[in-house]
Parts: structure tokens; C-alpha cells; sequence
């Protein structure tokens, strides 16, 4: 409920009822009861946004994400998204806190989130990659809302979920390997991090599809940390003349893949597929080293929780428990976006 509203229900001036929440200044008793009785009845929560315009203080939204550094070029898209809205809500005083933990290193996850609630952020947004770390936060910090971008975990319930359908991703991205070339006959699925959620999923959800497509094919799921592992799975390959395989890397690292390929001479055996539009994937699929992209609009992710938060938590919308279910984008030579905000 507004100060406008409440001085309409008590039949006063907005200046009473201001002067009466915030004791200064003298107001009959009749009035000061009235307005009393009506926030207890009604509720009332004060403007944060010109309470703190006011002190001068900044209103702080924390990040949380994967080392940008250590990481490919999916994080800083999302990492581009929150900095474009930061931009847009600079004059209002919002500011965002990025901290970033290394997912070789799973305790980093709670130190750099340490960092965010010593800044004193009203909510932080993250990737829940590193699930028993976000179980732990979750526990150590119950009272701090939190925003998931990039993927879902099912036994916590954030704000909101900003993510694509991992199991249907999977299911598209087995389907478009099975038009592209029914024929194919080793397939391998390669994921990076065994506890990363969304990856588990395309990987099941795509393996399921493929073998009810063409049952007579070998399909493998392969947990690749480096490009050298995967070196001896390919090496004693062999393909009859004029055969293929087929590659489905989970995440944004297929133009690594596609690298290792190209330099065993293996790139023209396999029709690769990959994950998200990054900078170096989108170079790779143009040259046609990656067959498929499937993308998933890191920077919206990015842009769309911070908005999220300002409104819920800075405008004092009402909050309820919200999905954006990001597409499924599917990139191909042809059709690959000139914006970098896609991917």
C-alpha cells in the first residue's frame, strides 16, 4: 500500500500520513489512530528506492558466476547482460556486485559468495553449477533471497528461475543430429562437469532420444575435463569409407572439440553439435568445423534477473515465484544472429 493510497482511506493529506510513519511533526490523535489502524490492517512498506536516493547509498545486487577467466566466453555473456542493466539503472542508484568462484575449486563458490553478503546485496543471482555448494549457501544463508540463471535445481525453490529446459534442449539437439544424418552410427555425448545439472540433463534427455531414433547406434556419454582425454577415445576409431559419427558437447566447449578433431584429421568424420553462441563457437560454425549450435541467450539471462530483482525488491512489486523458460535456439551456418546479445 502507497502513502497516497492510505491518506485516501483516512481522509487526510499524504503530508499527515508522512508525518504520522515517521513521527515528526504534530497530527491529532483521531488521525494518527486512523492511519495507524490502516497499515496494521492494510500494510505499508516505505519507498527504498527514495529512501536510499536520499542517504546517497547505493542499492547493491550481487552476481555470482563461474570464473570468467578460467571459463569460455558463455559467462562473460551473461556477465555482458547484468553490466547492460546496471547501465540502464545507474541513475536510479543501482549497482551490481559480480564475484566469481572456480568450479575445480568448490569451496570458492562460498567465498565469493561471502564477498556479496559483506557488501551488503539485497539478493544475489547465480548459476546453481556447483549444486552441494548451493545447497550449503542455501543453509548458511537462509535469509538471503536468491535468483538462478543458466540452470535449475529441483530441491530448492529461488525467486525465480531464469533457464532453458535442459531435457527438452537435449531431445532437440538428438533430433536435429537424426535429420542432419540418419545414418550415423557412433555417437558420442561429452560433458565437462559430472555435477553440473542442466548437462546431466541434455546428456540423458538426448542419449534416450537418440537410441529410440536409431537403435542400432552406439551412443556414449563421455565426461571430458580436457581436450587431451578425449585424444585416446579417438584415436583407434575407424570408419568404413563414407561413414560418420556424431558428436553432442553439453556445453559452450565445442570449438575445442572441434579443434582436437582437426588436429587428429577427424573433423570431416563427425557431424558435431554443440552448446551456446560464444564468440569462438560462432566463428567455428560459420567456417562449418561445428555443424549446429544450440543457444540459450546468456545476455537476456543476464539482463532479465537484475531487472528482476530492481523490480521486486527496489520498486516493491509483488514477488512471485517466476520462470523464464529461454528457448531452445537453433544456429546454423545460415542463420547464425549478427547481434552478440543472441547465443
Amino acid at each position: 500500500m502507497t502513502l497516497k493510497e492510505i491518506a485516501d482511506l483516512a481522509g487526510v493529506s499524504i503530508g499527515t500520513v508522512d508525518r504520522v510513519l515517521h513521527n515528526r511533526g504534530r497530527v491529532s490523535k483521531e488521525n494518527t489512530e486512523k492511519i495507524h489502524d490502516i497499515v496494521r490492517k492494510y500494510g505499508y512498506e516505505p519507498n527504498k528506492l527514495a529512501q536510499r536516493l536520499q542517504s546517497g547509498k547505493a542499492i547493491k545486487i550481487g552476481v555470482l558466476l563461474p570464473s570468467i577467466v578460467t571459463e569460455f566466453g558463455y559467462w562473460q555473456q551473461v556477465m555482458d547482460g547484468t553490466v547492460e542493466a546496471e547501465k540502464e539503472l545507474n541513475s536510479v542508484g543501482i549497482k551490481v556486485i559480480t564475484s566469481f568462484f572456480d568450479r575445480d575449486e568448490p569451496e570458492s563458490f562460498l567465498s565469493a559468495l561471502a564477498v556479496l553478503v559483506e557488501a551488503d546485496v539485497i539478493a544475489y543471482i547465480t548459476a546453481p553449477v556447483l549444486p552441494d555448494m548451493m545447497r550449503k549457501a542455501n543453509e548458511l544463508y537462509p535469509d538471503l533471497p536468491f535468483v538462478f540463471i543458466d540452470s535449475s535445481l529441483p530441491d530448492l525453490s529461488p525467486l525465480a528461475d531464469f533457464a532453458q529446459d535442459p531435457i527438452k534442449a537435449g531431445k532437440i539437439a538428438a533430433r536435429m543430429m537424426h535429420m542432419m544424418n540418419p545414418d550415423l552410427m557412433r555417437i558420442f555425448v561429452i560433458q565437462t562437469f559430472r555435477s553440473a545439472f542442466n548437462g546431466e540433463m541434455r546428456a540423458r534427455s538426448f542419449i534416450d532420444y537418440y537410441r529410440r531414433s536409431n537403435p542400432r547406434a552406439r551412443v556414449e556419454n563421455l565426461y571430458i575435463r580436457s581436450d587431451e582425454m578425449l585424444e585416446p577415445y579417438l584415436t583407434n576409431l575407424t570408419f568404413k569409407e563414407g561413414e560418420k559419427g556424431g558428436m553432442f558437447i553439453v556445453s559452450d566447449g565445442a570449438w575445442r572439440t572441434s579443434e582436437k578433431l582437426e588436429e587428429l584429421d577427424l573433423l570431416d568424420k563427425f557431424l558435431l553439435i554443440g552448446f551456446d553462441l560464444s564468440p569462438e563457437n560462432r566463428e567455428m560454425l560459420e567456417n562449418g568445423r561445428i555443424s549446429l549450435i544450440i543457444g540459450q541467450r546468456p545476455w537476456l539471462q543476464g539482463y532479465e534477473s537484475v531487472m528482476f530483482v530492481y523490480k521486486g525488491f527496489v520498486l516493491g512489486r509483488p514477488i512471485k515465484k517466476e520462470t523464464l523458460s529461454v528457448p531452445v535456439d537453433i544456429y546454423l551456418k545460415e542463420n547464425i544472429p549478427q547481434s552478440s546479445l543472441w547465443g
